[in-house]
């Protein structure tokens, strides 16, 4: 019988400190999924940052120089990349404008960014990202500069770190996380997923000197005692902001106490049965531990490749399907980030995750189509800046929708020009077909928002579309830092010709030869045959009518 007591003692307390082991590497792993939550939400506003930064709708807005117009740009801005915290600063760290907080004395123009320290990490390193704290509210903040070409401005965008956010990066409910506030010794929890008593009760305790960041220890809070890990995240201004991950130590150990339970009844039955018995439940139980613990540390070292492979439907189950959750957005995190730093359209991206395109660019046959507004630089000279800003969003994203629904992708707006791609990236065997189809209906829409414009004060407006069909070179384009996805090519200049002379033969839509005869569903009236500025070879061109009426036999 001592013996058989001295078994069950000694495998009971192997399977308790091996459990400890395996719960400190879990906190840690713990810590690795935060520090990526983090960095996924900071990189794509670096993202979103970037592609403001060279922004010209935001840049005109900018170079106004007006509070009230910088101020709408950049509330319309946040709301569009989903902020929630937006500043533009001049290079000397004053505010220019603010958006997403209550606006305060200390926060208007003119007055400086209290963080200094964050100014000089973004003057040193030309972007930067951190933790600070606005009317007790903590955000993550990065900065990049706004360039008109050169830097001119910095934008900072920023997320509240939100109770919700914490609960999205739990483990099932079982690990519990803080952000705390230290300055001048005192520490606050700011944000946590603890309940309100648990709260209190540790906020007294670490203030009362139970803390240590960086290492794994066991802090304990009246009868509760928590594994702990305080991890220190970057901040600035003499202020200090940690994330501090808990588990509760009995929680956590509730599968090795039904362990112990379990061997204790099967000692009691035999000392035979008791030994192997217990032997076989104590793997049965620490393996799945153990394969978690290894895949963390898979993770860790950023190896996405391998997913949990646990049947079981207890409290392990599910924390290896919250592990394979992980590993799957940290994989697409990583994909993501690698794509779209270099690709400007949404749809470019799309087709990109979707397959292997290969960079750098491929000759193919596309149909290209350009647009130009008449009468817009006389236009613009008797109006104010946002009021012909504000025309040009409306006709672009009139005209950007119609593109859209017939399938085509807009490679660049040009001041009021637009050019758009049918055929690239996404294959459309009928691009030809599409794209004059595409022409019609923006002259149909265009006659629309005539009535539209009219209501509000702005003058009729005409817009001449050019259409080519032929083999150009698309791709990515660009430095090996920053690319452009395009197309150049011949068969580009020849559509961009072709909407010069609508003006001369006084229609709305000129099409090449080789669209008329790719795209045979619609009436054409041939217009001439012309010699194009850069072109040797005359080419024959056409104005379509609308659809071809099909006779009933």
């Amino acid at each position: 019988m001592s013996i058989q007591l001295s078994s069950l003692y000694l495998v009971d307390l192997a399977n308790t400190r091996n459990a400890d082991a395996l719960i400190g590497e879990a906190l840690l792993a713990t810590v690795q999924a935060f520090n990526s939550g983090i960095g996924v939400r900071n990189e794509a506003l670096i993202l979103a940052g970037r592609l403001l930064s060279g922004d010209f709708a935001f840049k005109t807005a900018y170079a106004t120089g007006s509070d009230r117009t910088i101020g709408t740009a950049l509330q319309n801005q946040r709301q569009r990349i989903g902020a929630d915290l937006m500043l533009l600063l001049d290079l000397d760290g004053n505010y220019l404008s603010v958006s997403g907080i209550e606006p305060t004395p200390a926060l208007a123009a003119g007055q400086p960014f209290p963080y200094p320290d964050f100014l000089a990490a973004l003057s040193d390193n030309g972007e930067a990202s951190g933790f600070i704290r606005f009317e007790d509210r903590l955000y993550s903040i990065i900065a990049v500069p706004l360039l008109t070409p050169v830097p001119s401005a910095w934008i900072v965008l920023g997320f509240a770190i939100e109770g919700e956010f914490l609960a999205g990066l739990q483990q099932e409910g079982t690990t519990q996380i803080s952000l705390v506030y230290a300055e001048a010794g005192a520490r606050s929890i700011q944000v946590t997923t603890l309940d309100a008593a648990q709260r209190q009760t540790i906020a007294d305790v670490i203030n009362n000197g139970d803390w240590s960041a960086e290492t794994l220890y066991e802090l304990r809070a009246g009868t509760a005692r928590f594994i702990t890990y305080i991890a220190s995240l970057q901040s600035f201004g003499g202020e200090r902001v940690y994330a501090m991950l808990q588990r509760d130590r009995e929680i956590a150990m509730t599968p090795y106490y039904r362990l112990r339970l379990l061997l204790i009844v099967i000692s009691a039955v035999a000392l035979l049965v008791s030994i192997f018995g217990g032997a076989a439940i104590a793997s049965s139980v620490t393996r799945p531990v153990r394969i978690l613990a290894g895949f963390a540390r898979e993770i860790q070292r950023g190896d996405y490749t391998r997913a949990v492979e646990l049947t079981q439907q207890d409290e392990l189950g599910q924390l290896a399907l919250a592990f394979n959750d992980m590993r799957k957005g940290l994989f697409e995190r990583d994909k993501v980030r690698n794509l779209l730093g270099k690709v400007m359209s949404p749809e470019i991206a799309e087709e990109l995750l979707r397959s292997e395109v290969q960079l750098g660019g491929e000759e193919k046959e596309i149909t290209v189509l350009f647009t130009d507004l008449r009468g817009f630089t006389s236009l613009s000279e008797h109006r104010a800046p946002k009021e012909v800003l504000d025309f040009l969003n409306e006709y672009l994203t009139r005209m950007t929708a119609v593109i859209d629904r017939h399938g085509g992708v807009v490679d660049k707006y040009i001041g009021d020009a637009i050019m758009a791609l049918f055929g690239a990236p996404l294959a459309l065997p009928d691009h030809p077909h599409r794209a004059v189809a595409c022409a019609l209906e923006m002259i149909e829409e265009l006659e629309r928002s005539n009535s539209v414009f009219q209501a509000k004060g702005w003058p009729e407006i005409a817009m001449g579309v050019g259409v080519h069909t032929g083999r150009v070179v698309v791709g990515n384009m660009g430095s090996k830092d920053r690319l452009n996805y395009t197309a150049i090519g011949d068969g580009v200049n020849l559509a961009s010709r072709l909407e010069s002379v609508t003006k001369e033969y006084h229609v709305p839509i000129v099409v090449s030869e080789a669209t008329m005869r790719q795209a045979p569903g619609f009436q054409y009236r041939e217009l001439d045959v012309i010699r194009v500025k850069g072109k040797q070879d005359a080419v024959r061109i056409f104005h379509p009518l609308g659809a071809r009426l099909i006779e009933e036999e």
